[in-house]
């Protein structure tokens, strides 16, 4: 189990993932917060279940910002994108 994890990731746009207390499969806090090359129509999402207490979800055109509590963990990054050093991917 790791306290804190942070991780940056470059796919159409720079995110910033952050998770607090994050095993394997679960997480307690998971916030991303990411600036996309691309702008879009408004989103908003507010939802519970289907492996999470609580999942929320706001884009506004080229910002976006998401939280999940007490949820399924996220992917791993290093899985996603190859720009990142197998040293960084720390799967433990």
């Amino acid at each position: 189990m790791k306290l804190i994890e942070f991780k940056r990731k470059y796919d159409f746009g720079h995110e910033l993932v952050f998770c607090l207390l994050r095993r394997r499969e679960w997480a307690l806090f998971q916030l991303s917060l990411d600036f996309n090359d691309y702008g879009g129509w408004p989103y908003f999402q507010l939802s519970s279940g289907m492996g999470r207490a609580i999942c929320f979800l706001l884009t506004i055109w080229r910002f976006g910002v998401s939280f999940d509590i007490a949820g399924y963990a996220w992917p791993d990054f290093c899985k996603i994108n190859y720009d990142f050093d197998e040293e960084d991917c720390d799967l433990g």
